[in-house]
C-alpha cells in the first residue's frame, strides 16, 4: 500500500476540490494511507473523515506566503510519503517544487484545456516547466491531454475522466417545488457553476430572460463568481422578479438538478464539466454549447447542441426541450447510461495504476494495458 500527499488550495469551491473530495476517501477505504495539505476551509463531506485519512491545514498570511513551501517541506520530511498529488496552479508550483527539492514522484493534475492557457503568465509559463520534471500528468479529459502533448513534454500523459458519486446522487430527492416557491406547472430551467466570463453568463442571461418572460417558467442559476453581481443586475433591470433567482453556494445542486426541466451551460470552454456530468448522473435534460470539450462525451443523441454565441439557437433548444418531454426525456436516459460506468471506485483504481506505474517507474503504458471493461481508464504514452 501507498502513502499519498494531495496538495490543493482549499477544500471548497469547484471541480477539482469536488473530485478530490471523491477520491482522497476512496483511496483510504481500499487501504493506503492518504494525507490531504489545504491552505483555506471549506465545507468537508461526512466521507472526509475516516480510517487512512488525513487533513493538514498549512497556515498562510496570503497566496505569496514564502512559508508554504516551507511547511509543504516540512509536511514531506515528516510523511515521507510514496507519492505527491499536486491540484491546481498554486499547487502545482509549490509542489512541484517541494517534490523536485525532496526527490519524491510527483503527478500533476490537469483540470481543463489548452484554452486555459492561452495567455500564459509567469506563473502558467511555471507550471508548464515544472511539469516536465513530474512523473506523470493526468488530464480529465482529451483536450487537457492533447494540451501537454502539444507541449512537446516527455512527461507520461494519461487520461481519467471525471468520477460520479452514483450512489449519493441517487439517494437524493427532488427540491420540493413548495417549498422552493415555484408553481407546480412552471418550467425549471438550471444552470449551476461559477459565474466567469469562460461560462458565457451574458449571452445564456439573455436566453433564459426571453423565455421566462414568455413562458411560465422560472431560471435558478446556482454558484459563485465575479460576474454574478452583473447578472443580478440584469435580471433587475429587465424586471424578472423571482423568474431569475441566484440562491448562490447551494449543497442541493442535485436536487435541483433531479427538479429541473432544462439544465444549461452554453460555455465558450470547458476542460472535464462536474455540473453537466452531473446533470446527466440526475436524469436532467441537457442545453449545451457545441464545442469539442462537451462534443468529447456528448452528442446529439444525448443533448441539444447549440452555438453558444447565438442567443436564438439557445433558445430554440431550450424551448425544444420544454416542448417535447419525451424526447428529451429519451435523451437524457440515454445521457444517463453513458455516464453509469463512471463510478467512484473503478475511477479511483484508475489513478491508483497510475501512481503505481509512477513510483515503480513503469510508465510507457500503451492503450492495450487498460482494462476492457473500465471506459473511465485511457492510457496513452506520454
Amino acid at each position: 500500500m501507498m502513502r499519498i500527499l494531495h496538495l490543493i488550495p482549499s477544500l471548497s469551491g469547484g471541480g477539482a476540490e469536488r473530485q478530490l473530495s471523491y477520491l482522497a476517501p476512496e483511496m483510504a477505504r481500499v487501504g493506503h494511507d492518504v494525507h490531504v495539505a489545504y491552505l483555506y476551509d471549506g465545507p468537508q463531506p461526512p466521507s472526509w473523515r475516516g480510517d487512512n485519512l488525513t487533513l493538514h491545514r498549512i497556515a498562510a498570511r496570503h497566496n505569496h506566503d514564502p512559508g508554504i513551501l516551507l511547511q509543504i517541506l516540512q509536511l514531506i520530511h515528516r510523511l515521507q510519503p510514496d507519492l505527491l498529488q499536486t491540484w491546481l496552479l498554486q499547487m502545482d508550483i509549490l509542489g512541484g517544487l517541494a517534490a523536485q527539492l525532496s526527490g519524491i514522484p510527483w503527478a500533476l493534475h490537469e483540470p481543463t484545456a489548452a484554452a486555459a492557457w492561452k495567455h500564459p503568465t509567469v506563473k502558467i509559463r511555471l507550471r508548464h516547466r515544472l511539469g516536465t520534471h513530474a512523473g506523470a500528468v493526468i488530464a480529465n479529459s482529451a483536450a487537457g491531454y492533447a494540451h501537454w502533448q502539444a507541449l512537446k513534454v516527455k512527461t507520461p500523459c494519461y487520461t481519467v475522466h471525471n468520477a460520479l458519486p452514483h450512489a449519493e446522487i441517487a439517494q437524493v430527492i427532488p427540491i420540493n417545488r413548495a417549498t422552493a416557491g415555484i408553481h407546480p406547472q412552471a418550467s425549471i430551467l438550471l444552470f449551476v457553476g461559477r459565474f466567469i466570463r469562460e461560462k458565457n453568463i451574458m449571452q445564456m442571461l439573455t436566453a433564459l430572460s426571453r423565455i421566462v418572460s414568455q413562458r411560465q417558467a422560472v431560471a435558478v442559476l446556482l454558484g459563485l463568481g465575479p460576474l454574478r453581481q452583473q447578472a443580478i443586475d440584469f435580471a433587475r433591470a429587465h424586471q424578472l422578479g423571482d423568474r431569475m433567482r441566484f440562491p448562490g453556494f447551494s449543497n442541493e445542486v442535485w436536487a435541483w438538478m433531479k427538479a429541473a426541466d432544462v439544465f444549461v451551460s452554453v460555455s465558450e470552454w470547458e476542460g472535464r464539466p462536474n455540473t453537466v456530468m452531473e446533470a446527466m448522473a440526475c436524469n436532467c435534460p441537457l442545453v449545451v454549447s457545441d464545442i469539442p470539450q462537451h462534443r468529447e462525451f456528448l452528442d446529439d443523441q444525448l443533448a441539444l447542441l447549440v452555438n453558444q454565441r447565438d442567443p436564438e439557437r439557445i433558445i430554440d433548444a431550450i424551448l425544444q426541450t420544454l416542448d417535447e418531454p419525451l424526447a428529451a426525456s429519451r435523451r437524457a436516459e440515454k445521457a444517463y447510461q453513458s455516464v453509469a460506468a463512471l463510478d467512484i471506485p473503478p475511477v479511483t483504481e484508475s489513478w491508483l495504476r497510475i501512481y503505481q506505474a509512477v513510483c515503480s517507474r513503469m510508465v510507457n503504458f500503451t492503450d492495450n494495458d487498460a482494462p476492457l471493461h473500465d471506459p473511465t481508464y485511457q492510457v496513452r504514452k506520454g
